[in-house]
């Protein structure tokens, strides 16, 4: 795991500074901060970005991994480039094919499109089997259908829902996140949150970000961490 130190006004702003010059998805790494400034005349936050492990271990050949920046599909017009239709149509092929593999009737249907970015539900009366335990089944396919859709160098990310499970999830995840800040600054006892993958972990920690007297940082090792949350200055 690589790490890397960036400094701005504000944790966003550093944050923000991480994803440009390392050309990567907020997603793909955990923050920590190192220090704050907060002098009249002088203000900054110095970040540490710890990387995200590849996920090659978990995808097999031919399939090549997902790349890990944030930049848009080239023009269709360039050579080896593929079009953002084309993107869609192998991740619907792949996740109809994926559905069939896993004997459920459903359909897949592109729910959103953004630059760089494509929202595909997998709409189905067995979202739960989809879904797995703690989601953990759904961001498997989410990672399997990115590594579809990024065979060419340039990268588009791709977010896979079943019954809406990531909208709701994120909502309550975000009213968790200010119940646990509550707690952190009634009690000043830090609070810590059960494993999680970056996704989420991300959410919390954006959800917590101009809080100024609260502190998040990710614990432990691998893709699954724990988002520790702390009242500054203890």
């Amino acid at each position: 795991m690589s790490n890397y130190e960036f400094e701005g006004k504000t944790e966003q702003e550093a944050v923000n500074l991480a994803v440009a010059e390392l050309n990567l998805s907020a997603e793909m790494f955990d923050v920590e901060i190192l220090e704050e400034k907060r002098g009249f005349f002088k203000r900054g936050v110095r970040i540490r970005v710890h990387l995200h492990e590849k996920p090659e271990a978990v995808v097999q050949a031919p399939v090549q991994e997902e790349s890990p920046s944030e930049r848009p599909l080239r023009k269709e017009s360039e050579p080896g480039s593929e079009s953002m239709e084309e993107v869609e149509k192998n991740c619907t092929q792949f996740l109809d094919g994926l559905l069939s593999q896993m004997d459920i009737e459903g359909n897949t249907r592109v729910s959103r499109r953004e630059t760089g970015k494509v929202c595909i539900s997998l709409e189905t009366e067995q979202a739960a089997k989809i879904i797995g335990k703690g989601g953990k089944t759904l961001d498997a396919i989410q990672t399997l259908t990115g590594c579809v859709a990024n065979k060419t160098k340039e990268y588009v990310r791709v977010v896979v829902d079943a019954g809406n499970y990531r909208a709701e999830s994120e909502e309550k995840l975000i009213h968790r996140a200010y119940k646990a800040a509550d707690s952190v600054k009634e009690s000043g006892k830090p609070y810590l949150f059960e494993p999680m993958g970056p996704y989420e972990r991300r959410i919390i920690h954006t959800t917590l970000a101009d809080i100024i007297d609260l502190h998040t940082e990710s614990q432990g090792d691998g893709l699954y961490k724990r988002v520790r949350v702390t009242k500054k200055g203890y």
